[in-house]
């Protein structure tokens, strides 16, 4: 499942025609630029497997993530399964990071059968860092035996200038500087984990996202047909 989130670069364009030749591909619009977890929850009522990961769009997955993945969590019995990544700049050189390694968790590889959705809040609508929260969630509501990790570089992320990690106000940059945004809501929800829901509403979680400019209106995706 692939959804176009209102570029302008004709990505959608490529997309359609990459569904036109694999039929299992299935396109999806974005009914406005809403960003990343918003359109996750979408695509995962939409989704019909027993097992559910994602992609981001300026990512690379090795060939044999999706079977690396699958496997561990099979042969294991695990709920959920992530792995290791490099970051690689724009001319294709590793990121080596403050503490002198290239080998770092990459949560965005997070898989999970489908049944984790059923008890576990789905993905906050925040511009960034709503895939650690929901990382952070498996954790406390699974425990750390039923979730998987494999140590191989199953994704590639790119560093780039103009990745939600290098920008102004929302960077998470490898001399291990986070920005005060990502910072306060890794608190908030931290402590909502902690205390409950009662004591620490969405709402109150969703107020401090508003305040420090990262909360996204959920604004619902379209399928998208394939002449």
């Amino acid at each position: 499942l692939v959804c176009d989130d209102c570029s302008t670069d004709k990505s959608l364009e490529k997309i359609k025609k990459i569904s036109r030749h694999d039929k299992r591909v299935k396109v999806y619009q974005s009914n406005g630029n809403q960003g990343t977890y918003n359109i996750r929850n979408a695509l995962i009522s939409s989704s019909k497997g027993d097992y559910i990961t994602f992609q981001d769009s300026d990512d690379f997955s090795h060939p044999d993530r999706i079977y690396e993945q699958l496997n561990h969590i099979k042969l294991n019995k695990l709920k959920a399964c992530s792995s290791r990544w490099f970051r690689i700049n724009e001319n294709g050189s590793i990121v080596f990071f403050i503490d002198g390694l290239i080998l770092r968790f990459c949560v965005v590889s997070m898989m999970v059968h489908r049944s984790v959705f059923s008890y576990i809040p789905k993905f906050r609508s925040s511009l960034v860092a709503a895939d650690t929260e929901f990382h952070e969630n498996c954790l406390y509501f699974l425990g750390e035996d039923s979730i998987g990790m494999i140590e191989k570089p199953l994704i590639f992320g790119l560093w780039s200038d103009n990745s939600l990690t290098k920008a102004k106000n929302l960077s998470a940059e490898n001399n291990g500087f986070i920005a005060e945004s990502r910072r306060v809501y890794s608190e908030v929800s931290a402590r909502q984990r902690a205390l409950g829901s009662n004591l620490i509403s969405d709402d109150d979680v969703e107020k401090i996202l508003i305040e420090n400019g990262i909360f996204r209106k959920f604004m619902g995706i379209s399928s998208v047909e394939i002449d």
